[in-house]
């Protein structure tokens, strides 16, 4: 079972998505009109590297406008003060739910799913995320949200500090190929497909060394 602190974070990390990592969305008047063929694996750009749908940014480097930009905007759930009106809501569902939406979700191979939470805009699913919370072992709960509609190439940014920059390394443990870096008390792995962006942070009870190779597999829900 959750425990409420526990619950309380991972639904706070759920609401900032995975779009938080490359920042706030890339105006899309500043659109470039780019042959997507460019997001081919290893190519680069003045910005970074191209890898599998992913544009991994070298340090300092400006985000470029991105080749296609979400159908689907991140909704606002909440109307604080005076601010716009909600235009989505976000409500837990059942296997069955989730599955009918046809977005495929991931969990980590041999550990249970403890729920699932969707998040629409109006009535169009904005992001699935599949929870898993674990009483021992090391890792408090595993969080892998997939987003159907997100900025293609997606820009991935350093992570870390100037002084301590922290690089992704490449994965193909990961369901399709894709990165991952280890923070003091959390691993996160990133992958794009043509049927979403799926991001998975599993928490750690400790801090720990970063890991040599990535200590996960994945199966579908």
């Amino acid at each position: 079972m959750f425990r409420e602190a526990t619950r309380r974070q991972i639904l706070r990390k759920l609401a900032a998505g995975p779009m938080a990592v490359a920042g706030a969305m890339v105006d899309p008047l500043g659109l470039r009109s780019r042959d997507a063929a460019r997001a081919a694996d290893g190519r680069g750009s003045d910005a970074g590297e191209l890898y599998n749908g992913l544009l991994l940014l070298a340090p300092g480097a400006t985000r470029p406008a991105p080749e296609r930009v979400p159908v689907l905007a991140p909704p606002i759930l909440e109307k604080i003060r005076n601010g716009p009106e909600p235009t989505g809501f976000a409500r837990s569902l059942s296997g069955a739910e989730a599955r009918s939406l046809g977005v495929p979700l991931w969990k980590v191979k041999g550990q249970p799913v403890s729920s699932i939470r969707a998040t629409f805009s109006g009535s169009r699913v904005f992001e699935v995320a599949t929870i898993t919370e674990a009483e021992d072992g090391p890792y408090s709960s595993i969080v892998i949200t997939a987003q159907p509609h997100y900025i293609r190439p997606y820009p991935v940014p350093v992570a870390g500090i100037p002084e301590r920059p922290v690089f992704p390394a490449k994965t193909s443990a990961t369901p399709v190929a894709g990165i991952y870096w280890t923070a003091p008390f959390e691993i996160v792995a990133i992958w794009a497909s043509d049927e979403g962006l799926y991001r998975m942070t599993a928490t750690m009870r400790a801090p720990a060394l970063p890991a040599e190779s990535f200590p996960f597999e994945f199966q579908q829900v």
